[in-house]
């Protein structure tokens, strides 16, 4: 239901942007937010990817502001995506991992545009997402109708095959998307939220990015990791499947950003982001959940909102999808400080007006006992592997802290992991024993962190077994 008080809250909002801000428009601006599942920054152009995989994404770095040290808050889909809508981290709005409900007392995104008077709706592309987990709430539309293929018991026993029953692929997530739009009413403002979930694992997209295979080969065999369990090769035929899934998975895009902009205008505000990344043979893993290294964690944000930001921008600053929200509501035109989330607004960094924050950037990995490490043999060897050294984000309550130089993971049992990002982007040298002070500086840092949480209680299960079988399939 409309409330017309945070229509009131709207005009006051919009007549206090001031003299400084951009005219304030007659209603609120529509916004379209995409979000792709998976999806690590250094394979697209605004962020140096020498291949071109996602054009669309390339305008609207130009026309907009890239954040290029951008942090998820877990590396997993479902809470990451409850940080994007809520503003809290995971311990504050409780949904802590996938196949958990969001609790109904915490105020989203979309029930805050609902009250100013969107027209919100939603297209998702993958059933962790879905009414079940609460992120229908404050959707006027919420299309998850994900249709299943039938398959045989042996087809399955195949993770990749039953991982793919729980998805649709980006042209049909964007057809159904399209429909929305050109149904949506020219004079009432819109909220479209459209999720992609192609470039997770399996990656077989269904067509191929076009691009020169032997080179992009060459490429990423240089660009690989290669450690105990994965060697150059193995990763750089992975990354190539990757690269067709994001070109896939854009060109879709492409339609929708072409379409959407026929329909609501360039002035409108396009925000696109991820979920979380992917580790590729990094730290001998490949794929996400387990740790709280910058491969999993840094994500792409981008946001277009023209006569309100710089097209071309780049920011350096480390910032977090905690304040996506509040971000989005400044850019559409409604006071942040009204809408009861959390998080800050990053508008004042996106234009230069604002310096690099103080306050660290945290991250969270949900709580795993062993039997969810072992739960595949990738990962049960894994662990015989790591045994026994130091580090390697294992152990219990992870949690991490980073600002523009220094990232501390840390977790109750095991010692504490420091990295200079500046010196090492790739956290290969725990620092912790020969950097005494800045460790000292970033564990009472954590400290705070933990003490300004208000922990919520964790949101209820969905505890039949379908949902059960789903996170056993995506590997969960």
């Amino acid at each position: 239901m409309r409330s017309s008080l945070t229509r009131i809250g709207l005009l006051a909002g919009l007549a206090g942007l001031g003299a400084c801000s951009p005219a304030a428009p007659e209603r609120p601006r529509d916004l379209l937010l995409i979000t792709v599942d998976t999806l690590r920054p250094d394979f697209l152009g605004p962020y140096g990817y020498p291949r071109e995989l996602a054009p669309v994404i390339d305008a609207l770095g130009e026309q907009g502001v890239t954040f290029l040290n951008h942090h998820a808050t877990v590396p997993q889909t479902a809470p990451s995506h409850a940080s994007l809508f809520t503003g809290r981290f995971a311990r504050e709005h409780g949904l802590r991992e996938n196949g958990m409900v969001l609790p109904a007392e915490v105020p989203t995104l979309p029930e805050v545009l609902d009250d100013a008077g969107y027209f919100t709706a939603a297209v998702i592309g993958f059933e962790v997402l879905d009414s079940r987990f609460g992120f229908e709430r404050g959707f006027d539309l919420f299309d998850d109708a994900i249709e299943r293929e039938e398959r045989s018991p042996k087809a399955n026993a195949r993770a990749g095959n039953r991982q793919r029953t729980y998805q649709r692929t980006a042209d049909e997530v964007i057809d159904l998307a399209l429909a929305v739009l050109g149904g949506a009413d020219p004079d009432e403002p819109v909220m479209l939220w459209v999720h992609l979930f192609d470039p997770h694992d399996p990656r077989r997209a269904p067509e191929q990015s076009g691009l020169p295979r032997q080179a992009g080969l060459e490429l990423l065999r240089k660009k690989a990791e290669p450690g105990e369990l994965y060697r150059a090769r193995e990763i750089a035929q992975d990354m190539l499947a990757y690269e067709d899934e994001i070109a896939f998975t854009f060109k879709h895009v492409g339609r929708l950003v072409e379409a959407w902009d026929a329909a609501r205008g360039s002035d409108s505000v396009v925000a696109f982001t991820a979920d979380h990344g992917e580790g590729l043979g990094e730290h001998d893993l490949m794929g996400h959940g387990l740790y709280l290294y910058q491969e999993q964690l840094l994500v792409p944000f981008v946001l277009r909102a023209s006569g309100q930001l710089t097209g071309g921008t780049q920011v350096a600053a480390a910032t977090s999808a905690v304040d996506v929200a509040n971000t989005l509501l400044e850019l559409v035109g409604l006071d942040p400080g009204d809408a009861g989330l959390e998080g800050e607004s990053l508008v004042a960094l996106g234009r230069g007006t604002a310096g690099s924050s103080a306050v660290a950037i945290a991250a969270e990995r949900p709580l795993y006992d062993e039997d969810d490490f072992t739960r595949s043999a990738a990962r049960a060897q894994l662990l015989e592997l790591k045994a026994g050294r130091e580090g390697g984000s294992r152990g219990k309550q992870v949690a991490m802290l980073v600002d523009d130089r220094w990232k501390l993971i840390w977790s109750e049992d095991l010692d504490p992991e420091l990295y200079d990002l500046q010196a090492d982007p790739a956290e290969a040298v725990n620092v912790a024993a020969k950097e005494p002070e800045a460790l000292d500086r970033c564990l009472a840092a954590m400290a705070d962190w933990l003490d300004a949480a208000t922990p919520s209680p964790a949101g209820s299960t969905v505890g039949d077994q379908e949902v059960r079988d789903m996170l056993e399939a995506l590997g969960y």
